[in-house]
């Protein structure tokens, strides 16, 4: 019994073990990932650089168009980031109060906060749908723990053992 016991606490180490390894590998893949991608998109960068000033160049004084047509590519590929800054500064109205009369302040003063309640009941609607996923997955994994328990397969798939949870042995952390 103490022998069974002492195995099943060296094949627990070892399934913990084998799990800290996957997850150090699993980083080192996903980092290494991210580094190839950035300098991947680094070298595009540099090349359409260079084809930019190859072509102004060539083209003279006639690249207004070209200009435009490189600034809506590079927007196809930005990141979040400079996606959230794009969105910002597409929402973000210059504010031109000068020279305005008291009543057209106060009608400008009504649609910034028509503006303003409009982006809080949409940040209310998100959150309230974040919080509703977040319950439905909590309710999802205690359904899936419910209706299918760890000692409804008492085989192990790791470590070959066949585990019993009435004789106080079972694979269940």
């Amino acid at each position: 019994m103490k022998l069974i016991h002492k195995k099943i606490l060296v094949y627990r180490s070892l399934e913990k073990r084998n799990d800290q390894q996957k997850e150090r590998n699993d980083q080192q893949t996903s980092y290494i990932e991210k580094m190839r991608k950035e300098e991947e998109e680094a070298k595009k960068r540099a090349e359409d650089d260079a084809k930019k000033k190859k072509v102004l160049s060539n083209m003279g004084a006639h690249f207004g168009g070209y200009l435009i047509k490189a600034e809506q590519k590079r927007g196809k590929r930005q990141t979040g980031r400079e996606m959230k800054i794009r969105i910002l500064t597409e929402r973000r109205k210059p504010l031109n109060i000068e020279n305005l009369s008291e009543q057209q302040l106060r009608e400008k003063a009504k649609e910034l906060h028509d503006w303003i309640h409009h982006l809080e009941s949409e940040k209310f609607d998100l959150m309230e749908k974040l919080r509703r996923q977040k319950y439905e997955v909590r309710r999802q994994r205690f359904q899936k723990r419910h209706f299918f328990p760890c000692n409804l397969f008492p085989w192990n798939k790791v470590t070959g053992v066949l585990f019993f949870k009435d004789k106080g042995f079972t694979s269940c952390p």
